[in-house]
């Protein structure tokens, strides 16, 4: 191959962005019949690299702190399923605290409510909402939820209810 013919693949090779957004886009060949068309083209799509940050995880309900640096109680997760609970339902709200926490209190209204540890760092409320409850009860409610360590010291975070 001369040089003159390698410089031109290599230049048709690398055709800049603009030229490439001007060229006209081909259209695909009809498929042959009893063939199934793909519906969307494949795009291929880059693996996280391992010194990429970890990506932030979202619950249900509240979006997940990063992992707290520091000494204290710390809430990382809290969810509540679902996110609207009807009268004769169940709902469950699930909290991910450092390992440090020793008890996970909900307080809604008048009323503290215990969370039962599951394992280390993870504690999980569920109730049912009894079947008869008037209609002036219904709205949207906000659940503070305190991690507690073992020293007294605290984290609050909170988490909304809707009861229709």
């Amino acid at each position: 191959m001369t040089l003159g013919v390698a410089a031109a693949v290599a230049g048709c090779a690398h055709r800049d962005a603009a030229t490439a957004q001007r060229a006209p886009a081909a259209s695909p060949a009809p498929p042959a019949p009893g063939a199934v068309a793909p519906v969307a083209p494949v795009v291929p799509v880059a693996e996280p690299s391992a010194a990429a940050p970890p990506a932030e995880r979202v619950s249900s309900r509240v979006a997940a702190s990063p992992l707290a640096a520091g000494p204290g109680p710390h809430i990382l997760a809290l969810s509540a399923s679902p996110a609207v609970v009807h009268a004769g339902e169940s709902i469950a709200l699930n909290v991910r605290t450092s390992t440090d926490v020793a008890t996970v209190t909900g307080t809604v209204s008048a009323y503290t409510l215990p969370f039962k540890e599951t394992s280390p760092g993870r504690f999980l409320l569920a109730f049912a909402i009894p079947p008869n409850v008037p209609g002036f009860f219904h709205g949207t409610y906000a659940m503070n939820v305190t991690a507690r360590a073992v020293d007294g010291s605290s984290a609050t975070r909170s988490v909304s209810i809707t009861f229709q």
